[in-house]
């Protein structure tokens, strides 16, 4: 019987195999590439010889990823580990290098492979499912990175903008900041302009079956020429995303002049 601890990282794998007698047979890094794992495999294989399968044991401190999924493919016998347990078996000698991690996966295989649980190949299906929740994980985490830098960004240079729109990532706000992506061009703008701007999120503005506004968004968008005000407000506030109470302060600014009143210059800062 031999165990092969593999060591993996994001940029290459270090394998260690030992024998019955704990004494190291083979090692071997690789670069986490298709190539690399062919040449892993390859090795691994090559030490086991065909019965393989039933005569090597792979332990490795994951259940998932290109890696495990390529031994899976292969029929190479997989038992993943929790991590923490290599992290005191460390203890002991003091030093961490990527081979002597591997080693000591190697002889937790050795000493308590009885106790560790086989990982099984997933159907394609699962497969499938598992790679669409990754995805869904890292363009989450990617969405939240980027509304972090615009908002660190806006508070710095354009810090309303923060009042006015409940989420950075809707529709609403990123029309608007594209359209007028200073304070300078916001405070140029007309109301007409804006207002056509949010119209463009669909909630501001919505067309009735009969391709025409109907009353209380068209009077959202009359500039206040004539329209209830109540109605001018929720129309607004679902345009951009507020609160309904939230916008009478706005409101009360649309309604004082024919510039943009979102912005005040008195509170803008030195650029």
């Amino acid at each position: 019987m031999w165990y092969a601890g593999l060591d993996w990282a994001d940029e290459h794998h270090d394998v260690v195999i030992i024998d019955e007698a704990a004494r190291q047979v083979a090692s071997k890094r690789v670069a986490h590439t298709t190539e690399g794992v062919d040449e892993l495999i390859s090795l691994l294989k090559s030490i086991a010889g065909a019965a393989f399968k039933e005569d090597l044991a792979c332990i490795v401190e994951t259940n998932r990823g290109l890696l495990i999924t390529a031994l899976l493919e292969a029929g190479l016998t997989v038992y993943p580990v929790n991590p923490k347990t290599i992290d005191r078996r460390r203890v002991a000698s003091g030093a961490k290098t990527d081979r002597i991690d591997a080693y000591l996966l190697a002889k937790l295989g050795r000493s308590d492979l009885v106790d560790l649980r086989r990982l099984e190949p997933d159907s394609p299906t699962i497969q499938q499912l598992k790679a669409l929740a990754r995805d869904q994980d890292g363009l989450t985490q990617m969405q939240t990175g980027l509304v972090n830098q615009l908002t660190a960004c806006l508070k710095a240079y354009y810090p309303v903008a923060l009042q006015l729109f409940t989420k950075l990532q809707q529709r609403s706000t990123l029309l608007f900041l594209q359209a007028f992506p200073t304070p300078q061009a916001a405070q140029a703008a007309t109301q007409d302009e804006i207002m056509a701007v949010l119209a463009q999120t669909g909630g501001a503005l919505q067309s009735d079956q009969s391709g025409s506004p109907d009353r209380g968004n068209a009077a959202a968008a009359s500039a206040g020429g004539g329209c209830d005000h109540d109605q001018h407000e929720s129309a607004l506030a679902a345009g951009v995303g507020w609160p309904t109470a939230a916008p009478a302060r706005t409101d009360r600014r649309l309604r004082q002049g024919h510039r943009s009143p979102f912005f005040d210059s008195r509170r803008q800062p030195d650029l």
